[in-house]
């Protein structure tokens, strides 16, 4: 950047003598440099924006339904397994995985398609993406919440019907294992179910240690950070099963 400024410079003062304005040589670098500053930032200003969240929910995108499965080892389709009824607040364990089920629905889709993936917080802390790490042997980290790999189905297995109102139209998505983003998708009108096996660990790096009767949220974002409007999931409060001291 130094470099390129002198020679910015360099060739500035002839023209500026030539015409007796060599008092406005600062101007012409300071702006000179602002452009230079612009051009170099510019893809890291928009990186910055685009992973931002916002919390002003999506016009496009909605969360039509959801629900929690206590029985990590349940059918993907099967009815059967749950924590709690529909769209409602559900007691989860710690170090226990379990399956979140949502149903959504586009109603348009940009050229580049939509991705969805997951939230989370602790209490009314702030809200932190839903990343990868097995349990109970994670690679590299050992976040406080996750998603892994599923038990009870294959990646991209595909959904059927099983939440919200079944007038709807309707079209297939898939269950997720091993990975947090949805595929791109574009499909619109249709409602779509997808799942995540999730886990909560009640040690984590930091270290933290969770406590029993603690809430936790999750809520659906897409690829820019743009937070979905709709029916959220319900909160889930978590405590250790009797004598489960946590860890892996």
């Amino acid at each position: 950047m130094v470099i390129m400024i002198k020679r910015t410079a360099a060739a500035l003062k002839p023209d500026l003598r030539a015409h007796g304005e060599s008092q406005k040589l600062p101007r012409q670098l300071a702006h000179a440099v602002l452009a230079l500053v612009c051009a170099i930032g510019i893809n890291s200003c928009q990186y910055s924006s685009s992973q931002s969240t916002v919390d002003e929910p999506s016009a496009e995108l909605r969360v039509l339904a959801s629900r929690y499965r206590i029985d990590f080892d349940t059918p993907l389709n099967s009815d059967a397994g749950w924590a709690a009824a529909e769209n409602q607040s559900a007691e989860l364990f710690y170090d226990y995985p379990f399956r979140l089920r949502v149903q959504t629905v586009a109603e348009t889709a940009p050229d580049h398609g939509h991705e969805l993936r997951l939230q989370y917080r602790r209490g009314n802390g702030q809200w932190l993406p839903v990343g990868m790490a097995e349990f109970p042997y994670p690679a590299f980290a050992t976040p406080m919440v996750s998603t892994l790999s599923a038990t009870a189905y294959q990646a991209g297995e595909e959904t059927e019907r099983l939440l919200g109102d079944p007038e709807l139209e309707w079209d297939e998505a898939i269950a997720l294992s091993a990975t947090a983003v949805t595929p791109v998708w574009r499909t619109t009108g249709d409602a779509l179910e997808w799942e995540w096996p999730l886990v909560i660990r009640r040690f984590s790096d930091g270290p933290s240690f969770a406590e029993d009767e603690e809430r936790f949220e999750f809520r659906l974002v897409d690829g820019m950070g743009l937070v979905l409007g709709g029916r959220q999931p319900a909160p889930v409060i978590l405590r250790a099963r009797a004598g489960h001291l946590g860890g892996t």
